[in-house]
């Protein structure tokens, strides 16, 4: 898969978090549209990733990166999915996600930006996405 992507153009975006193996907890939740190996690449190599930090400390053989979601669909409503991920996995309040600030707190941002006005609710989203997998 590329990693092109046309504003206001569909695209196939995969919801990913990246694992602190150790502990098994997630430490970052991203979206892309390139292929989830290349983008943990990325991360572990470019040090403005928001990520890179995290994973030179807990060393590249202890993360792993893993598919949360795919969705076919406009990128505003594949970031509105990225944030309710965010939420879903910030138990200790240590996830990091430069979208919605460096580490996600619930009311750290008044809001998560919702899609646009045609699009639907986070439900109807995640059921459109599955069906559209199947």
């Amino acid at each position: 898969m590329g990693d092109i992507m046309v504003e206001g153009e569909e695209n196939l975006f995969h919801i990913y978090g990246i694992k602190n193996d150790l502990t098994n907890k997630f430490f970052y939740i991203g979206c892309t549209t390139q292929e989830l190996h290349r983008r943990l690449y990325q991360h572990a190599n470019d040090s403005k990733s928001a990520a890179y930090d995290k994973i030179q400390e807990i060393g590249e053989c202890n993360v792993s990166i893993v598919l949360l979601k795919d969705y076919y669909g406009m990128i505003e409503e594949a970031h509105f999915i990225e944030g309710e991920y965010t939420k879903l996995y910030n138990e200790d309040n240590e996830l990091f996600n430069k979208k919605f600030g460096d580490v996600y707190f619930e009311g750290f941002k008044t809001k998560i930006r919702k899609p646009k006005k045609n699009s639907h609710g986070i439900d109807v989203l995640l059921k459109y996405a599955n069906q559209k997998q199947a």
